[in-house]
């Protein structure tokens, strides 16, 4: 009984320090940031880098509804959106696979989102991206991360 209690704690820590491991290294970075356009036009810009072998799914990710959308959600403030949506620096990527219906689309590497709006300086941008990010054996759960930024 104490073999098997040991082997299990072992294994338990074993597990955790793998996992605390990871998370040292995050398979996505996030950077957002305001550029200016002209006038009091700017870009919100959010930018994500995956680490190789790793991809976030796209803003539709298609599939059969099992996958988790990246979401950009922002709080009320002060703005005007002059872009409806968002633009993203590259489309993504379409694959299908035997164990999910329908194609699905994801980002590997880089991808940035953007959108244009006028604002005055000063004024605070508050939101939070939800994504997930997966690679060649398995998906991590959904992460949120939130982000301030000030218009400049």
């Amino acid at each position: 009984m104490k073999k098997l209690l040991l082997l299990s704690l072992s294994l338990f820590l074993a597990i955790f320090a793998a996992r605390a491991a990871d998370k040292e290294e995050e398979p996505v970075t996030w950077k957002v940031e305001i550029r200016p356009v002209s006038g009091d036009t700017y870009k919100l810009v959010i930018d994500a880098k995956m680490k190789e072998g790793f991809h976030i799914w796209a803003l539709e990710a298609g599939g059969d509804g099992s996958l988790i959308n990246t979401e950009i959600n922002l709080e009320e403030f002060d703005i005007h959106w002059v872009d409806v949506d968002w633009r993203i620096s590259k489309k993504p990527r379409t694959e299908t696979y035997d164990y999910i219906d329908g194609a699905v689309n994801y980002f590997d590497k880089q991808v940035q989102f953007s959108r244009n709006f006028t604002g005055a300086k000063g004024k605070i941008i508050k939101g939070t991206v939800t994504y997930q990010s997966c690679n060649e054996s398995m998906c991590f759960p959904p992460e949120d991360v939130p982000f301030e930024v000030t218009i400049k």
